[in-house]
């Protein structure tokens, strides 16, 4: 089994690591999708820019992510309703959702090949007790995006798309797709330093300060002065802007991966990407080689070791594929999500520092859409997102730690059996 490593890594790639230069127009912290996108619009304008990346390029979230492209934000509807109003918060909805269709034209516009597949999404009841929450979505996302191609699917049509899972009811929608993160990230990395841009690996950004209309920002190698700066940083937000580091902390997603699956397993499978509508839910999907890809939030927290990865996920796929019991686990691996307390993303200035970050497990189309306007307003150009300069709370107990995860994980988890019936 390769430890520790995302399928996508097994496909070299090794960018050229620029030098990071004294001064540059923006300096972009976070070299990832976020970071990458912003900085390919800016130089686009003829702005000089430079991308730190704290480690090798596709190490961090970006590199190690699911690769769903999904439709809507983690906050429901209503909770976005009583914290912004019914308006706003149709609006949040709607654009979360045109996100994915912003992420499908970005890569036509680019030419990037990234292993784009658009099969849909299904989220599934596996309980009875799920069905009822899987029909109150149904009919709460047909008020909210009636463009979208959304329906109920019974036990009968899952059981012929996923043999043996035991799935009774799912809400399907059509426009969510997937993609091999790592090449996507290749291409990005490929695409800005083809137009002159400089992207630097192993540059963490130690500390921002303001000096007069700009910025120094010191790094490993020494200072580097911009007019502006961009933090897009997500799941590895820290302290570099103390501000951020406590409205945004880390949530662990892992994943197994096996070996191609048998001819006769695999021709029965789905190509759709699966959600369980438990509230500790599991995700998989099958590649296009042919391998399970099956994840899950587990204890929540960041620290778990490949091993530890693999026994609990691999269990847990069984309970759905006993079938697969003989198959290989190949990549036992984690990233980071970067979560905010209401749910939803952010993109803001602060004291002068502009940011994009908090996907809360939507990044990639989000990262996508909110890179663009990031660089917007860098640009000093109108921002068109929903998701600019709003509240963006924290709570008194968090500092820098999240203690709270895996206390949450364990009443996520009851909740789970509470409605196992």
């Amino acid at each position: 089994m390769t430890a520790g490593t995302a399928l996508w890594a097994d496909r070299p790639w090794a960018p050229r690591s620029d030098a990071p230069p004294p001064r540059t127009g923006v300096l972009v912290v976070g070299g990832g999708i976020t970071g990458l996108v912003a900085a390919i619009d800016l130089v686009a304008r003829g702005v000089a820019v430079t991308v730190l990346e704290a480690g090798a390029a596709g190490s961090g979230a970006s590199g190690r992510a699911f690769g769903s492209i999904a439709l809507g934000c983690t906050a429901t509807p209503g909770a976005l309703t009583a914290r912004h109003g019914a308006e706003r918060a149709l609006r949040m909805w709607r654009e979360s959702s045109d996100a994915a269709g912003v992420f499908a034209g970005y890569l036509a516009e680019l030419g990037l090949d990234a292993g784009f597949h658009r099969a849909g999404h299904v989220r599934v009841a596996v309980h009875r007790g799920q069905e009822e929450d899987i029909r109150a979505q149904y009919r709460q996302w047909r008020r909210l995006l009636p463009q979208e191609e959304l329906r109920l699917a019974g036990g009968d049509e899952l059981a012929a798309e996923f043999p043996g899972a035991g799935f009774r009811l799912g809400l399907v929608d059509e426009r969510s797709a997937s993609v091999d993160p790592y090449r996507l990230l290749g291409g990005l990395v490929a695409h800005f330093q083809e137009r002159g841009g400089v992207y630097v690996e192993h540059a963490r950004a130690e500390k921002i300060l303001r000096q007069g209309n700009g910025f120094t920002v010191r790094h490993p190698a020494g200072e580097t002065t911009a007019e502006h700066v961009v933090v897009a940083t997500n799941g590895h937000t820290d302290g570099l802007l103390p501000r951020l580091g406590r409205r945004v902390y880390p949530v662990g997603s892992y994943m197994i991966a096996t070996a191609a699956l048998p001819p006769d397993s695999r021709a029965a499978l789905s190509r759709r990407t699966v959600t369980t509508a438990h509230v500790r839910k599991n995700y998989f999907r099958l590649t296009g080689e042919g391998r399970l890809v099956y994840g899950g939030r587990l204890n929540l927290a960041t620290g778990l070791t490949p091993a530890q990865v693999k026994t609990r996920l691999h269990n847990s796929m069984l309970g759905y594929f006993p079938a697969l019991a003989d198959v290989e686990v190949t990549h036992a691996w984690g990233g980071r999500l970067g979560f905010t307390f209401d749910q939803v993303p952010h993109l803001g200035t602060d004291d002068g520092v502009h940011y994009a970050v908090g996907y809360c497990g939507r990044g990639l189309p989000m990262a996508v859409h909110l890179g663009r306007q990031v660089a917007r307003r860098v640009l000093g150009l109108p921002v068109e997102t929903t998701f600019a300069d709003t509240p963006f709370p924290t709570r008194w107990y968090f500092r820098r730690t999240p203690w709270f995860l895996p206390p949450t994980a364990t009443a996520h988890r009851l909740r789970d059996l509470a409605r196992r019936r």
